[in-house]
């Protein structure tokens, strides 16, 4: 972001909405009242065109490996500081 905000509205679509509370709620509610969920089929599909995607945690090094560890905690548990690391 390149403005100074003080609040970030999640979801708001524009400023002109975000300072028209009584609309955004609106917005809100027609989301929230046109709401489906997924069939069964619908979720598995999903996850099915996902799988490739998350299968080796690759977008997720902060899970998947001890990189963002910290440096005290990494020491405590005898790992080697995070600059040694191949990632």
């Amino acid at each position: 972001m390149k403005e100074r905000t003080r609040h970030v509205l999640p979801g708001c679509t524009s400023r002109w909405l975000a300072r028209q509370p009584e609309k955004r709620t609106g917005q809100n509610l027609a989301i929230a009242r046109g709401f489906k969920p997924m069939s069964p089929e619908e979720m598995q599909t999903l996850r099915e065109r996902c799988r490739s995607f998350a299968a080796d945690g690759h977008l997720e090094l902060y899970k998947s490996t001890k990189k963002y560890d910290g440096g005290v905690a990494r020491e405590q548990h005898g790992y080697p500081p995070s600059e040694q690391l191949p990632l």
